[in-house]
């Protein structure tokens, strides 16, 4: 179902404290808190005895109380107390799960815990570096994460979804290059000379025609960043007009549902706060535009009984082979060949 040996991102900073915050990372029901150091820690969201949700407890020091029967768990999981009885039956515990705070999230490790390493993060650029200013947010989509995976790799859609923004003529029309260097996927396309779209006219301050870059990096199991440029015609220098990061962690939550943690970050015009609110409102709305094709294709993917099969066309190429990295990941963990 779910690629296990990964980081995935289940928060963000701000969200995890000293309350049980309850969240379901690759069908698994997971609590997260913060000892009294302030260390984020995880546990399975499910106690030993009755399975109530450990995040329905309470925390008392760096302990969590469950809100049943009391049963009083270690932030390493361990049972320490029942109420009534001076002995802990010795299989009293919960799975704890390896926790990274980095790039203004929090990541979780669903697989071995003797495999979890923070080099494995995937690269977040724009984030936690000088001269970028980023914003994030969350959203709630009902759909399976590889459709948002797809979503975010073929961008082609911008004509036809977000015509009052970014999308123009422009994108659909010009061919992509995609390629596969182990297991990440990069699909570029650039549009010379191109009329920009309202989004681009109005951040650069003028309508003059772009070189137009959407430069694709994929890293499984569920990481897109795109990297977007919009410059003079022929300028070969990146930062010689509008560019910025969007950078996408599709975390699933069940099959059919996904928490999308995003961040945007740009490095121009950081001092113009009136820009700044301009930016995050109009980025948001594109967003909600995704979120609502995302939603009503998930709904027809579960009612249709035509046994028809999809076609691929050539816009597809970053997208399939992004499959194919994650069809790999999910054979090798179960003992299959890919």
């Amino acid at each position: 179902m779910f690629v296990k040996k990964a980081w995935y991102v289940a928060a963000t900073v701000s969200e995890v404290g000293r309350e049980p915050l309850a969240r379901t990372v690759c069908g698994e029901p997971v609590v997260f808190f913060r000892t009294e150091d302030g260390t984020p820690r995880a546990l399975v969201d499910r106690c030993i005895h009755r399975r109530l949700p450990l995040s329905k407890g309470k925390l008392e020091g760096d302990r969590l109380v469950c809100g049943y029967h009391g049963f009083t768990y270690d932030a390493d999981g361990r049972c320490v107390a029942v109420p009534g009885q001076d002995r802990v039956p010795r299989r009293a515990a919960v799975r704890a799960y390896p926790v990274v705070e980095k790039f203004g999230w929090i990541w979780v490790w669903m697989g071995d815990p003797g495999n979890a390493d923070a080099a494995l993060l995937p690269a977040m650029p724009g984030l936690d570096e000088d001269g970028w200013m980023p914003f994030r947010d969350r959203l709630h989509v009902k759909a399976h994460y590889q459709l948002l995976v797809d979503n975010l790799i073929d961008l082609s859609h911008e004509t036809y979804v977000h015509t009052s923004s970014i999308g123009n003529d422009a994108v659909a029309e010009t061919p992509i290059e995609s390629r596969r260097e182990g297991n990440e996927v990069f699909v570029d396309r650039v549009m010379r000379d191109v009329p920009p779209p309202p989004f681009f006219a109005a951040a650069a301050g003028n309508d003059a025609n772009i070189d137009r870059y959407q430069l694709v990096h994929f890293q499984p199991p569920c990481y897109v960043h795109v990297e977007v440029r919009a410059v003079p015609p022929g300028e070969n220098d990146p930062n010689a007009g509008v560019r910025f990061f969007v950078l996408d962690c599709l975390t699933p939550e069940t099959e059919a549902t996904t928490n999308y943690f995003w961040a945007v970050s740009r490095n121009f015009r950081l001092a113009d706060g009136e820009f700044g609110e301009w930016w995050h409102r109009i980025v948001c709305g594109i967003f909600e535009e995704d979120r609502a094709i995302l939603e009503a294709q998930q709904a027809s993917i579960e009612t249709d009984t035509s046994g028809l099969r999809t076609v691929d066309v050539g816009i597809d190429g970053g997208t399939i082979l992004a499959r194919q990295v994650v069809d790999g990941l999910l054979a090798a963990e179960n003992g299959a060949v890919p």
